[in-house]
């Protein structure tokens, strides 16, 4: 069979073998011996083949067009004798599973899928970082790393230059986390005159956090919500302040930006803030702004970022966000090194794993402050039955017998069947009497947390005939909702949502919601603030940075929906919730009750809600082709750097140095006089290839059959003679005495006591034996190379009409009596060839499969002239070497990151667009076309759809109104029940918009970086409020468009609003190719959608 070269592919395998008795197949990059390759693939043996793919693995050669890595392992997979080998392809669109017997049969099939390549029918798929073995892995964990605190110049430690990090601050740590704790005993002495001053004693972790601001040092803090982080964040503003610096405050969340802003202009006055829409003192040695705006600014070199002292991330956490935690990422990396940081979290498990991430990358310690101290103690109860029964108390465990008595009550009473109508009434009695209760217990305010936006509205409703409000209250609430309604115009007062929710304020209560209109969300939580909310009810968002604290917190449900379906709440949502219970200098205790309106949850999940951990911090680094190509624009963004210095490459980060190391010491060891072949050398190394093929082979499967214990009871008796590796290439013959546990056994073994020659001609199987002693011992069954026909005990022949004779009897116990025995191990050395190993069975494996391989290899032996045993042990020394120095080599390169494959996939695509062209492909060098700076200014949506959008003249003979309501597009997130049924105008657009994303997802399927094609359109487009912003867009009054459709008045608002800078982002790319006509048209789309209750100013900025 003739392989059809393609010289213009680069994906290549590698077949090669270790000491785990693993083949496996690697990808390399080499395009420089497919000339080679094309004139070996003639149409020879399919055995030959097989040799020499494993000869090419020294020099980097590979079949083209496979998908690499793949790996084979025969002691776990057992792809021979009919098992199931997965081999994994990719025709179109869909994996498929295939079987093959033997080595041989897998050679044909990567020819055959190498010419499936070429045809077009299988896609080349990116090569994916390698994996340690074991050995390898231990070897890095156990490594020195004090040992690499060198001089620059000094081997691996050079090659860390390549981040950027400057000389005078290099240095290798194995961990860059501080937890030594100050002495802060006498802290008011240490600190006379204080940046910023409390009327109150700190607790100790805000004194050793600012103790260590003090000292210009970073400062990771995790503490439980409303413990008072926001202490630390005020004194560094303050410190900041009084050194004359500037620093940046960035939360996860525009509300809560904007509640920071208020907060901190109240007590420090020179605040600014920068949100999408809004820009107030930009010039404030303290500025306010989201995490996206930051990453912006890095990208740009913003002079804003160039005298801060300070970061601040507020709810660090969020980096566990799957669709926004990479900003995160990015910022950190991004940083110039002289900025300290200070990080606020929940508190997680894993706070030093991510500490030192941070201090690894910016190569600065990272102080870890952690307290599990409440300063208001927590009582977690059920309620059941109009009755309190304790769950857990601070300094306490969970009270079963407490749980108990709840769920034998709710045991014991009788299930009526009831319609829906009968269950609503029934729960809004439960509910109704479940907040008297409350308050006759003087446990008012409350935040009740449900899990829907409709469960809200119905707990609401529930309540609807009670009050909690005076005559005064009711009055100044009044007060307050007409100064706030000023922001509001004509029809918008008269909006469903803001009349009901101002009928509840006056009494008292109030829900919140991502539903809500902005304006209202503020309107509850300051009302909230100020006491005047006796009942809230409330979705996990109002946890989430708002510092708003009850004196009770009741679960509606210790469960919730999510993207996936219904599921327990996790420990950590549920920590983060129920900390708003218990004011701190108001509550004693705080109180935290799970209403069971619908039922006792099960023991299990209310003892994981209240003693299990929290989500531990995990990399949510993604690739986005705005990431990319802003990278390659800025003079300050390395696209290697962030995915070297990523989280979610944490461990290689930290090892990267070993590895250089590592890599060193086994190149340094190759050109050792201690490995050096005598004699001729390429003989040596053909004799090995060609002795480690057979044994591998033959390992392969015999190692896993004898590991079952049938299998093991059969072939494995008392003085059966066995092959056995007892060591890299230390092959003999041994006679098994016992088999031991699941894995191992005892047998007596002859070892070489001197160095001999191997001729093959001599003897079908490679022992190399020569002064042979004899010796007992205990190895792995895994080391068995073959079993034989041979037996040291032999029965005598049964006496005539007396059945079959007992075997001989050995004492297993008397090593003296083995050892003699084991004499005839000489004889049968002598004597033994390929025709005494014993056929094997068991199950679907069968050695009889082993054949044509194993005589191949001996065939290619018997072709070499005699080598010494000690030159195969070195030529073993060599492999191994030459495998871990290019294992470790990789390994700190970029080929060995696990983003990489994903980038070379952007990249290629990018080239194929016409966005970028490649100056040095190696070094990954690339120049950003005109095409690829407008899709850099992309990036609230996919900038490649954006910028098509924009070069196939879509948008060219369209009006204003149109453009804005296709582009809603690829902002809407949310699905709503309404029939999507779309204007004329819009249809013929919409059907362009589709044809187009359809053709980007073939050309980024062809890069494997989407693979599913419907579940790709869905993510990328949702119709939904199209129909909306094109009314919103023709003027219609925002009433009138909420009454025909279902979509949530605060949703809908928010889509708007992220529309609004979408299409900023389009002005701002069109500006750059110098397009003034389509510049103009956006500009219109941002004017036509930016009016009345969609853009009404925040509370939180304005004086009232």
């Amino acid at each position: 069979m003739k392989v059809s070269v393609d010289p213009d592919a680069e994906d290549t395998v590698k077949l090669s073998c270790d000491d785990s008795s693993q083949w496996f197949l690697s990808g390399v990059q080499d395009v420089d011996h497919w000339d080679e390759l094309d004139k070996d693939a003639a149409d020879e043996g399919e055995g030959e083949e097989l040799l020499r793919m494993m000869e090419m693995d020294t020099k980097g050669l590979t079949p083209p067009g496979w998908s690499a890595p793949l790996l084979i392992d025969m002691t776990k997979a057992a792809p021979l004798g009919g098992a199931a080998m997965d081999v994994k392809k990719e025709v179109s669109g869909e994996t498929e599973k295939s079987r093959c017997r033997n080595p041989v049969t897998f050679i044909t099939r990567v020819k055959e899928e190498a010419e499936a390549v070429a045809r077009g029918e299988i896609k080349r798929k990116a090569e994916a970082p390698p994996v340690l073995d074991p050995l390898m892995s231990e070897e890095v964990a156990n490594f020195d790393f004090e040992s690499l605190n060198k001089a620059p110049g000094s081997g691996a430690y050079d090659d860390m230059y390549d981040w950027g990090i400057e000389e005078e601050e290099e240095t290798v740590r194995r961990t860059w986390v501080n937890t030594a704790l100050l002495d802060v005993s006498n802290f008011n002495d240490l600190l006379p005159n204080p940046a910023v001053k409390y009327p109150f004693e700190l607790d100790e972790f805000q004194k050793q956090a600012i103790a260590r601001i003090e000292l210009n040092e970073n400062v990771f803090v995790a503490a439980h919500t409303s413990a008072g982080k926001t202490v630390v964040a005020e004194y560094a503003i303050g410190l900041s302040k009084y050194r004359g610096t500037r620093v940046l405050y960035t939360s996860p969340i525009k509300t809560l930006s904007n509640q920071k802003y208020r907060d901190f202009k109240d007590k420090f006055s020179d605040v600014g803030i920068i949100t999408g829409d809004v820009q107030i003192n930009t010039d404030a040695s303290c500025l306010i702004m989201t995490t996206e705006i930051l990453r912006s600014m890095l990208y740009k070199d913003s002079s804003i970022t160039s005298d801060v002292e300070y970061v601040i991330f507020d709810e660090v956490h969020y980096v566990n966000d799957t669709e926004r935690g990479y900003v995160w990422e990015e910022i950190i990396i991004l940083l110039p090194k002289n900025v300290k940081l200070i990080m606020l979290s929940a508190t997680v498990p894993n706070t030093e794993a991510f500490a030192d991430w941070v201090g690894r990358t910016r190569q600065a310690s990272v102080n870890v402050i952690t307290t599990y101290k409440r300063p208001v103690p927590l009582r977690h109860c059920l309620y059941y039955g109009d009755n309190e029964y304790p769950l857990l108390e601070q300094g306490k465990g969970f009270d079963a017998a407490s749980y108990k008595a709840a769920f034998d009550l709710h045991s014991k009473k009788p299930m009526k069947p009831m319609n829906f109508q009968a269950r609503m009434k029934n729960e809004a009695r439960e509910w109704r009497n479940i907040i008297k209760y409350l308050e006759k217990n003087k446990r008012l305010p409350v935040i009740v947390f449900a899990f829907s936006k409709q469960k809200l509205d119905d707990l609401s409703d529930f309540l609807g005939g009670m009050n909690f409000t005076t005559k005064k209250e009711k009055a100044a609430i009044e007060a307050f909702l007409r100064q706030a309604m000023k922001r509001l115009k004509g029809s918008d007062k008269s909006i469903p949502q803001v009349t009901r929710i101002f009928r509840l304020l006056k009494k008292g209560m109030a829900v919140h919601h991502a539903g809500l209109m902005p304006i209202i969300k503020e309107v509850v939580e300051v009302l909230f603030c100020k006491g005047f909310i006796r009942v809230l009810f409330a979705t996990e968002t109002f946890a989430m940075g708002v510092n708003a604290p009850a004196k009770c917190v009741v679960f509606a449900s210790t469960s919730k929906m999510d993207g996936n379906g219904k599921r327990d709440l996790y420990p950590g949502e549920y920590i983060q919730m129920s900390g708003r219970a218990g004011r701190r200098g108001l509550d004693s205790v705080g109180h935290v009750m799970m209403a069971c309106t619908g039922g006792v949850p099960s023991q299990s999940t209310l003892k994981s809600l209240l003693t299990g951990s929290p989500v531990q911090l995990e990399s949510k680094f993604r690739i986005t082709y705005s990431m990319v190509l802003n990278s390659l624009i800025s003079d300050s963004a390395d696209m290697s750097l962030l995915l070297r210095n990523s989280f979610a490459e944490a461990s290689s980060n930290k090892y990267f140095p070993v590895y250089c190391a590592l890599r060193d010491k086994y190149q340094e060891e190759l050109d050792s006089e201690e490995i050096k072949l005598e004699g001729s050398p390429d003989n040596c190394r053909e004799m090995y290839t060609s002795v480690r093929g057979w044994v591998e082979g033959r390992k392969s499967l015999a190692a896993r059959m004898v590991l079952d214990t049938k299998s093991a009871q059969t072939y494995l008796t008392l003085g059966k003679v066995v092959v056995v590796e007892v060591a890299p290439m230390v092959i003999t013959l041994g006679y098994v005495v016992k088999v031991q546990g699941l894995t191992d056994m005892t047998c007596v073994i002859l070892y070489d006591t001197a160095n001999r020659e191997y001729n093959p001609e001599t003897c079908g199987i490679p022992l190399f034996m020569g002064g042979c002693a004899i010796d007992v011992v205990t190895i792995p069954r895994s080391r068995i190379v073959a079993v034989t026909n041979k037996s040291v005990v032999e029965a005598p022949p049964p006496a005539k009409g007396k059945g079959p004779a007992m075997p001989v009897m050995l004492n297993t116990n008397d090593n003296a009596a083995l050892i003699k025995k084991g004499e005839k191990l000489r004889d049968i050395l002598k004597e033994l060839r390929t025709t005494d190993l014993v056929v094997m069975k068991s199950g679907d494996l069968d050695t009889a499969d082993l054949k044509d391989i194993t005589e191949v290899w001996m065939t290619r032996a018997k072709a070499c002239a005699a080598v010494r045993s000690t030159d195969m042990e070195k030529c073993h020394k060599q492999q191994e070497c030459e495998r871990r120095a290019a294992m470790y080599d990789k390994l700190a390169s970029d080929d060995g990151l696990y983003l990489m494959p994903e980038y070379r996939g952007r990249l290629d695509v990018l080239s194929r667009l016409g966005m970028i062209e490649p100056v040095d492909r190696v070094s990954f060098d690339y120049e950003v076309l005109p095409k690829g700076r407008c899709a850099s200014a992309i990036s609230s949506m996919d900038s490649v759809i954006g910028t098509e959008l924009i070069f196939e003249g879509i948008f060219d003979d369209v009006e204003a109104p149109i453009i804005a309501a296709c582009l809603s597009c690829f902002i809407c997130t949310d699905k709503y029940a309404d029939k999507v049924t779309l204007p004329e105008e819009l249809s013929a657009i919409q059907t362009k918009i589709l044809d187009l994303v359809t053709r980007l997802y073939e050309v980024q399927s062809d890069a494997w970086l989407v693979m599913d094609k419907e579940d790709y359109l869905s993510k990328t487009m949702n119709f939904n409020i199209c129909e909306a912003v094109w009314e919103w867009a023709h003027g219609t009054p925002f009433l009138n468009i909420i009454e025909a459709t279902t979509a949530r008045e605060g949703t809908l608002i928010r889509d708007i609003t992220r529309l609004d800078g979408l299409c900023r982002e389009f002005k701002n790319a069109s500006k750059l190719l110098g397009d003034t006509t389509l510049q103009a048209k956006f500009s219109e789309c941002s004017d036509l959608i930016r009016r009345d209750v969609v853009f009404c100013t925040s509370l939180y900025v304005e004086q009232w």
